[in-house]
């Protein structure tokens, strides 16, 4: 029996001014967070900010994660009249809490209002949960006070979205099957295979109902695509009794494909698939699926280090990841959190990814011995298949 509740439990926090004057420049952070982290990302924020938010809510209960560790969450902050430096960001799940920081600044052109903003929050191409961000503008005759109040914003990932697109877009389709084996959602993952037909039901109206948000791929293939049109229809007429942001259209190739004058009144908005095909094929080719190459258990402060197995599948070696998992029960594995990441290229580029919280020095020592052994290992299989020269 399947179930729609999301195991994955994510929400998603922003702490915002609650006014903006023009030209004021604010910082805007946001959380991708386990409800049981919201006491930590409190004590981050008035860190950050320099307050103490004193009246938060405390959490009443954990819970665990099935994202696994390393998927990459793209948030994008927009609002009329207000601009975003920078326009977006990646937070990298560890297992607990993530942040990631704006500064918003208001240009002028639309003071005395509230402005109705958003963040959206992706995974891959796929909308998983948006933030409302209203924000006071106020007449340039009303100075704020110097201390701008704040407010909190939080909200749970979508339990059900339906991503409407063209089995023709075969680039979107990997991307949302991808999408949809991190997030493990039942829902979504009997809907993928009741699309792959491509033939209206009575299963898919129902899934369209049921969905908290209705994503549309737009492309020159699904504005041919009569099966598309049927969905986008039908959720059409489901809008009125559900949101006016229930139906939420994107596209990924300029110039935005003819829209039916229907939709002329939804916002189109423009998602960088291209950069999430490449960070999975770069996760396809990296050595050991970037987590066999971790270290051997040993204590730690934080739990003991986990380890996956071992072994060599990639036969170009242009990128080597080395991951370092911590888990209170290396027997199960299902409790390890992401704690140090590196990522080397044959070009030289190297990158290094810590958590909040990772500040373990047993275990950092442990991870920085991983990535010699691995380099080690990278060179030797270089050589093996290089050969002896010639003579």
């Amino acid at each position: 029996m399947t179930s729609n509740s999301p195991p994955t439990s994510l929400f998603f926090s922003a702490y915002q001014p609650s006014a903006l004057s023009a030209g004021q420049r604010h910082p805007l952070l946001i959380y991708s967070h386990l409800q049981g982290a919201l006491d930590a990302i409190s004590t981050d924020a008035g860190q950050v900010l320099g307050m103490v938010a004193a009246d938060y809510h405390q959490p009443v209960a954990d819970n665990r994660s099935s994202i696994p560790a390393g998927t990459e969450i793209m948030v994008v902050p927009t609002a009329e009249g207000i601009t975003f430096d920078p326009p977006e960001a990646k937070l990298t799940w560890s297992g607990t809490w993530q942040r990631a920081e704006f500064v918003m600044q208001a240009n002028g052109d639309h003071t005395g209002r509230l402005i109705e903003g958003s963040v959206a929050c992706y995974l891959g191409p796929l909308l998983i949960a948006e933030i409302q961000l209203p924000v006071m503008v106020p007449d340039d005759d009303e100075p704020l006070d110097s201390a701008v109040p704040r407010q909190i914003q939080t909200t749970e990932m979508y339990r059900t979205m339906f991503p409407a697109f063209s089995q023709a877009d075969r680039s979107v389709v990997e991307a949302i099957e991808a999408a949809s084996e991190a997030l493990g959602l039942d829902y979504l993952q009997e809907l993928l295979v009741l699309k792959r037909e491509e033939r209206w039901s009575d299963a898919l109206l129902r899934k369209i109902q049921q969905a908290d948000v209705f994503q549309l791929f737009w492309s020159e293939e699904s504005s041919r695509s009569a099966f598309v049109e049927q969905e986008w229809r039908h959720a059409l007429d489901l809008a009125s009794r559900k949101s006016s942001a229930f139906i939420r259209p994107v596209y990924w190739k300029r110039p935005l494909p003819t829209i039916p004058p229907a939709l002329y009144h939804r916002q189109f908005a423009l998602i960088d698939l291209q950069t999430w095909i490449g960070s999975q094929q770069a996760a396809k080719k990296a050595a050991p699926g970037a987590k066999n190459l971790v270290a051997e258990p040993t204590n730690s402060g934080q739990g003991r280090v986990a380890r996956s197995p071992r072994g060599f599948s990639d036969p170009t070696l242009d990128q080597l990841t080395v991951s370092t998992f911590v888990a209170s029960d290396p027997d199960d594995l299902t409790s390890a959190q992401l704690k140090a990441q590196t990522r080397i290229t044959l070009t030289g580029d190297v990158e290094v990814y810590l958590p909040p919280g990772a500040d373990d020095k047993d275990m950092l020592q442990v991870h920085t011995a991983t990535v010699r052994e691995a380099l080690r290992a990278r060179l030797a299989l270089l050589e093996t298949k290089a050969g002896p020269e010639d003579g």
